[in-house]
């Protein structure tokens, strides 16, 4: 389990990260264990001062799980892989004023 936080360049007034190779091992799925991850990542965004997180995802890795954690779709890129979809995923943060809930 783990993840990774990757630096974008900022724009004049957007500090962004990207969510890079965020896995849970499958024995260990359904235990929370996603949803601490998302926290804790969240958690370090808002103290870098990053105002969004951006995540890519395939229509076969559930992307209700990321909707739950407050991701929504901006992009989709069809028929890739052949018969999925190709995500990209964004959840707004506030930048170091505290968690947000889902769907912020």
């Amino acid at each position: 389990m783990g993840f990774e936080l990757k630096p974008i360049e900022p724009t004049q007034q957007d500090v962004e990260y990207l969510e890079e190779r965020f896995w849970v091992e499958e024995s260990q799925r359904h235990r929370g264990l996603g949803t601490q991850l998302f926290r804790e990542t969240e958690r370090e965004a808002r103290r870098r001062g990053c105002t969004q997180m951006l995540l890519m995802t395939f229509s076969f890795q559930p992307p209700a799980f990321y909707e739950r954690n407050g991701f929504e779709v901006v992009a989709t890129i069809t028929d890739h892989p052949r018969g999925h979809r190709n995500l990209l995923m964004r959840k707004h943060v506030d930048g170091g004023q505290g968690l947000s809930s889902p769907g912020n």
